[in-house]
């Protein structure tokens, strides 16, 4: 009966099937204009979440703000004239802003400690940074060590600044939001009536229009303070972050992705489908009941209100490969089966491909929505749609294929049809001799291929944070990451001088910057011996030398660790590797005699054309080549306070620090040397192994380099000497790596590091 039923509508009768077909397009059709894009934090929460119902309250009892924060690095110090000056225009171009309430920085802050007044009055008449009679420097020290804005509204160092800008509230939108929380209140304990789930309905839709309007305002709030933030680059470097920003920026980001996969898995199906058919006709059939799978789901969509987020944003792409998929099974049947039996009728031969294909792809089907469905009990809000709009969708592409691809093939007439028959595929053939003569290996393959699977999926971790579907820049391992502990755990570090964490996944000698909620902070290194996190070397100054940042002070501690034998250190110009590596050597040898003395060399590779034949001995030719480890070592020498052509003679006449070149370290022995090689970049992996090779008891080499300004024409990247030293040595007890990004040489080489 079925079939009988599926002939005569489907196969019999294919005009009107495609004129349904054609109305439930446009149908759904008109819904895909409310076809919405959702990237607010609502969206990843069940609206019956605990944790939800108590946000609102807190809101409903105290009100919030929406605001955006933009942190402020100016190119001078933060107390120079021009500096407050662009701060207080930047504050006022932002307050101009109609969708601006206020806009609080670093100016707006009291000083409590700026005068010796009784407290009272300091309080009653407080001043603060921008107030012409106030001591600045004074204040800002205030305001530096203060436990309240440390920090908060400024960074540890000094040198950032926090920009507070909070939004007018849209009273509108409130009271929507207020609205939906009663209504969701009542549902939620059951007391809605029928008439009021009338208008529920009417409101969300009410609701979700003034939303998208609201969101097209938000967008362009974003890219109106971007335009004044662009105004002020030449003078600081600011940053965006917020909320509003944020959920913005992941709207925008849905957009893309549904283009840029959409249109990708597009290109793929049609040049599958050409390889595969080798005609245009059947390149078109498919791409028919893609387009009319797609557009009906997204009609769906607008029509139940059904929001897309960023974990369903390509359902797009998913959808159109699973129907290409079908089509391809049906196709391919049909073809084959018309050239095996080429007398029989147009209909027939639909009629058979169908009843063939129904079961399999029927089951290809339900298996996969069992995939998809199990992603329902996952308790989180978007994974929960994300599956049950992958099942409706499976069950859209499948209708669609067993009705308008049978429908298309019995209107066009045999002759249109014509099929130049399959060539034989050469790869099907060996793969078929290969798995008839060779069953009980491959059987014995797949068994343990099963068995290492299943131990995998046992070790497989779950990563929910939405920060890493932003693009990550930096491709390299850097030798510190940041981790979110509790004050507890920090007071605790500070207290015993370590902290085990034993869950925390890391490498060996890799540092971690610790911050709690609470705004409390430390820096330590991972010791993998026992999974704990030690307080850094202690440091003051070393030759004159302070570190300037975070990854200098890592630095600074893996280069006076004895314990660490190997050493890497990667950055852009100016970031200070080679300072930092003699002013470490300097002390290791001259201060502490842990080492018989400093060896520099660095690869014969000049930038651009070579100069040619240098004339006099091995010294007076290595003197060019080495001018820029002298030119640290003059800097080191002068800022221990003597004068620094005595002291360089004096470091000079000891012997103890020795100036080679790479062609003559082969054959060598380095017992209680401190090794640098600089430019390190430069060397082939070959060229590293014979140098590490040399180091005898008790010798501490580290390479130094930038692998983005390589002089040698036969590396790159991801070939030299350096980059492959760090993928080799990376989880070995003696070896640290530190990638310094943070320019420090002057305005000039970091603005040069930047934008060239």
């Amino acid at each position: 009966m079925p079939e009988k039923i599926y002939r005569n509508l489907i196969i019999e009768k294919p005009k009107f099937t495609l004129l349904i077909l054609v109305i439930l397009l446009l149908s759904f059709g008109y819904f895909a204009k409310d076809f919405k894009l959702d990237a607010s934090s609502d969206s990843l929460l069940l609206e019956n979440d605990q944790d939800l119902k108590y946000l609102r309250e807190v809101n409903a009892r105290y009100g919030s703000k929406d605001f955006l924060v933009l942190t402020y690095t100016p190119k001078d110090e933060l107390l120079e004239p021009n500096t407050i000056e662009n701060l207080n225009n930047l504050k006022e171009d932002l307050t101009k802003l109609n969708w601006v309430n206020n806009v609080i920085t670093i100016l707006d802050v009291p000083l409590l400690k700026n005068n010796d007044d009784p407290v009272a009055e300091r309080i009653k008449n407080f001043k603060t940074l921008s107030s012409e009679d106030v001591d600045k420097q004074r204040g800002f020290e205030e305001i530096i060590n203060s436990p309240i804005y440390k920090e908060f509204i400024i960074s540890k160092d000094g040198n950032t600044s926090g920009i507070i800008v909070y939004i007018k509230n849209d009273k509108k939108l409130s009271e929507l939001i207020s609205q939906k929380n009663s209504y969701l209140d009542k549902r939620d304990k059951g007391q809605l009536t029928s008439e009021e789930k009338k208008q529920y309905r009417k409101f969300l839709k009410n609701y979700d229009n003034y939303k998208k309007l609201y969101n097209q305002k938000n967008h362009q709030n974003i890219n109106e303070i971007r335009n004044i933030i662009k105004q002020y680059k030449d003078t600081a470097k600011i940053h965006l972050g917020g909320i509003p920003m944020i959920a913005d920026d992941m709207m925008t980001f849905i957009k893309n992705d549904i283009i840029v996969f959409g249109a990708g898995v597009f290109a793929f199906i049609v040049l599958t489908l050409w390889f595969i058919f080798r005609s245009l006709r059947w390149v078109f059939f498919p791409l028919l009941s893609c387009f009319f799978s797609v557009s009906i789901m997204i009609g769906l969509l607008g029509l139940f209100s059904w929001k897309v987020t960023v974990i369903s944003s390509n359902f797009i792409a998913l959808m159109l490969i699973l129907t290409m998929a079908m089509n391809i099974h049906m196709s391919v049947r049909y073809l084959q089966f018309k050239k095996e039996n080429p007398n029989i009728s147009n209909n027939d031969a639909i009629l058979w491909t169908s009843k063939r294909m129904f079961w399999p792809i029927l089951y290809t089907v339900l298996t996969t929505i069992c995939a998809f469905l199990s992603l329902i009990f996952s308790g989180i809000k978007p994974i929960i749609d994300f599956g049950w709009m992958m099942t409706v969708g499976l069950i859209v592409s499948l209708f669609i294929t067993f009705t308008l691809l049978p429908a298309v093939l019995s209107i066009l007439s045999k002759e249109n049809l014509d099929y130049k028959g399959e060539k034989k595929s050469r790869i099907t053939s060996l793969l078929s001799k290969v798995a008839q003569k060779n069953t009980k290996t491959i059987f014995t393959s797949a068994s343990i291929v099963i068995l290492v699977s299943i131990i995998g999926i046992s070790k497989l971790e779950v990563e929910n944070s939405f920060i890493n579907y932003f693009d990550e820049k930096t491709e390299i391992y850097k030798g510190m990451k940041s981790l979110e502990l509790n004050k507890h755990e920090i007071d605790l570090f500070f207290k015993d001088g370590k902290l085990a964490l034993p869950s925390v996944e890391a490498r060996a000698n890799e540092y971690f910057v610790m911050t709690s909620p609470e705004q409390s902070s430390a820096m330590g290194k991972y010791n993998a011996k026992d999974q704990s996190v030690e307080n850094l070397v202690k440091q003051t100054e070393v030759w004159g030398i302070k570190p300037r940042n975070s990854e200098q002070r890592c630095a600074l501690d893996l280069l006076l660790r004895d314990s660490i034998k190997l050493v890497t250190l990667m950055g852009p110009a100016g970031t200070g590797k080679t300072l930092l590596a003699l002013a470490c050597g300097l002390r290791k040898v001259f201060d502490e005699g842990a080492y018989a003395r400093i060896l520099v060399s660095r690869p014969i590779v000049p930038l651009g054309r070579d100069i040619g034949y240098l004339p006099g001995t091995k010294e007076e030719k290595l003197f060019h080549w080495m001018q820029p480890i002298y030119d640290n070592l003059e800097f080191l020498c002068s800022s221990t306070g003597g004068e620094s052509r005595e002291t360089l003679q004096w470091v000079m006449d000891s012997q103890k620090i020795e100036m080679e070149a790479m062609t003559y370290i082969r054959g060598r022995s380095l017992p209680k040397v401190y090794l640098i090689i600089d430019e390190a970049q430069n060397l082939t992996p070959h060229e590293v192994k014979t140098i590490i090779s040399r180091a005898g008891d008790g010798t501490k080499v580290i390479l130094a380099g930038d692998p983005s300004q390589i002089d040698n024409p036969y590396l790159d990247k991801d070939s030299n000497g350096l980059t492959y030293t760090v993928g080799k040595f990376v989880n070995h007890e003696i070896y640290g790596h530190i990638y310094l990004d943070k320019t420090e040489r002057s305005e000039l080489a970091a603005l040069a590091a930047e934008i060239l």
